[in-house]
């Protein structure tokens, strides 16, 4: 009779701790956030706007909030690494239609994330 006990004891001890576990979530929450491909699609971001950056060099996504000086046309500079990447636009053949993306001189590509 012990011995059930203590295995339903257990049973139930190991039940809980994975209902318990499963709810737990760490990080950010997970929202969308899709690549911006072209120099129009970077243009019209508005101020105040959340964006991501994908570190081509390091991996790490770092999150910043656009300015009216929009600098983030121009360059980028991962916060963990410390790789500074220059804005690149080209591949098309209007403005419009130029891809956008960032580059460091070793050749990583970082990219622009808009917020869903």
């Amino acid at each position: 009779m012990k011995y059930h006990r203590k295995s339903l004891a257990a049973c139930c001890a190991v039940f809980f701790a994975l209902v318990l576990v499963s709810q737990v979530h760490a990080g950010p929450p997970r929202d969308t956030y899709l690549p911006i491909r072209t120099l129009q699609e970077a243009e019209s971001l508005r101020p105040q706007k959340l964006v991501a950056v994908s570190c081509g060099n390091c991996g790490t996504v770092s999150f910043f909030t656009t300015g009216s000086d929009r600098s983030y046309l121009h360059s980028y500079t991962c916060p963990l690494c410390k790789t500074k990447f220059v804005a690149h636009t080209g591949g098309g053949h209007g403005k419009a239609d130029s891809e956008f993306y960032y580059e460091d001189k070793a050749g990583h590509r970082a990219t622009l994330l808009r917020h869903m």
